[in-house]
């Protein structure tokens, strides 16, 4: 794949980290090196000696964003911190004064065609659970600890559709910021790949 520069820096960060220490740490089961963790609904293989993470059932290389949420988690992740239920949102866990648009996300999920049922199909299809709340509302453990819950309204004649995503209050305790942007898009792309012709 052609990577861009942050996605190649990761992987070379990442190459010659201790594959056995991080399974340690982590819990995670490790091969030569390769160290395999689940990423929404597929087991991903992380290569200490290349950088590169592939699908493990079919060696596809990941996207970009993928990459970058799964070499960021192996490094930053911290297996002691659970995950408290207290849900928040991006803006939030930027800090005091932060702000985040998610909006942008919807364009992603054009498709759809404000077909609420069709999306939460995709969101079961994807591994979701579903919760109550919004036209659309599942919870999915994009990372091991890493819960995110994404919620969404289809438009109508007076509303346009919108989004949001909730991240447990420790997620930065699992990866940085912008791992979870990295999170955001990755799914969004994995969620519109269910969507049916």
């Amino acid at each position: 794949m052609n990577y861009s520069n942050n996605a190649r820096q990761a992987m070379e960060a990442f190459c010659g980290t201790d594959a056995d220490s991080i399974s340690e740490r982590l819990s995670l089961p490790v091969n030569e090196g390769r160290i395999r963790v689940r990423f929404l609904d597929k087991e991903m293989d992380a290569d200490t000696s290349s950088g590169m993470v592939t699908a493990a059932d079919i060696g596809t290389e990941a996207d970009e964003d993928t990459l970058l949420a799964v070499l960021d988690y192996l490094v930053t992740a911290s297996a002691e911190v659970k995950p408290k239920a207290v849900w928040v949102s991006p803006a939030q866990l930027r800090g005091p004064g932060g702000r985040y648009d998610v909006s942008g996300y919807l364009k992603d999920l054009k498709d759809f065609d404000d077909d609420a049922i069709a999306m939460c199909g995709a969101c079961e299809n994807l591994g979701g659970r579903a919760r109550k709340g919004a036209d659309c509302s599942y919870v999915f453990e994009v990372l091991p600890g890493l819960p995110m819950w994404f919620q969404y309204w289809a438009g109508d004649d007076e509303f346009p559709a919108s989004v949001q995503f909730l991240f447990d209050e420790t997620a930065t305790e699992k990866c940085h910021f912008a791992a979870l942007e990295n999170i955001m898009q990755a799914f969004v792309t994995r969620l519109s790949s269910f969507v049916t012709a």
